[in-house]
């Protein structure tokens, strides 16, 4: 079996445990982004805008320390203490749940990815839209992912978010975060970054790092081109 199909059938096996964990069934919701909405959103731009705008949050990367509560409570909590949604400017409600941070957790964890939970909510609810994927694998569901940069310690990261589009409601369904200078900590993953991917199924194409590898490289290329500093929008 070729490596993109180990992969995918990896990632297909985590997300039907998570379903079974949480009694969920993603993959039987319908569609619920609007056939002209991707023509709406000019993504390129909004690439442009978060790889130069501000931090949306800051942390100091000790956020859900390990202790006697587990990282699902942790976060179960927070969540909570936000009362369970982040408002969108575009989409509207987006849901924090249980079912998100365990998908996220499966995908991969390490102590910047960790303490990124916190940023969540902000990157929600500051962020921009970055990639729209609709029916995703012929699967009844939509995605979108919304990208900001963040500060963790001393270092710059951008935080992407995916968001399913469900029937009865959209939810944060996991978060990765990536470096933006090289000497920062760095977030867990497996594999090449380019290929391993954070979307529901594990469709090697793009990954998540990827797109938030865009986003460095832009943010890098302006800077080469404006000084030192690339031009804050």
């Amino acid at each position: 079996m070729a490596i993109a199909q180990i992969r995918e059938a990896y990632f297909d096996a985590l997300d039907a445990i998570q379903e079974q964990e949480t009694g969920g069934d993603v993959r039987m919701s319908a569609a619920r982004l609007s056939p002209d909405f991707a023509s709406q959103v000019d993504v390129e731009a909004n690439m442009r805008k978060v790889a130069t705008m501000e931090p949306v949050a800051e942390l100091t990367g000790e956020e859900f320390p390990k202790g006697e509560k587990k990282l699902t409570e942790q976060v179960e909590e927070y969540f909570k203490s936000v009362g369970n949604l982040a408002e969108h400017p575009v989409l509207g409600a987006i849901v924090l749940d249980t079912k998100g941070i365990k998908s996220s957790l499966a995908h991969g964890i390490g102590r910047m990815k960790a303490a990124a939970f916190a940023a969540v909510p902000a990157v929600i609810e500051n962020g921009e839209i970055i990639d729209i994927k609709y029916n995703w694998k012929d699967r009844g569901y939509d995605t979108v992912v919304i990208a900001a940069p963040i500060n963790i310690g001393s270092n710059e990261y951008y935080e992407g978010v995916i968001v399913l589009k469900e029937e009865n409601a959209d939810r944060y369904y996991l978060h990765e975060v990536l470096a933006i200078t090289k000497g920062a900590g760095s977030p867990f993953w497996t594999g090449d970054p380019s290929k391993r991917s954070a979307f529901p199924g594990g469709d090697s194409t793009p990954s998540l790092i990827s797109i938030l590898q865009k986003l460095v490289n832009i943010n890098k290329n302006l800077a080469e081109t404006n000084g030192e500093n690339a031009p804050k929008l």
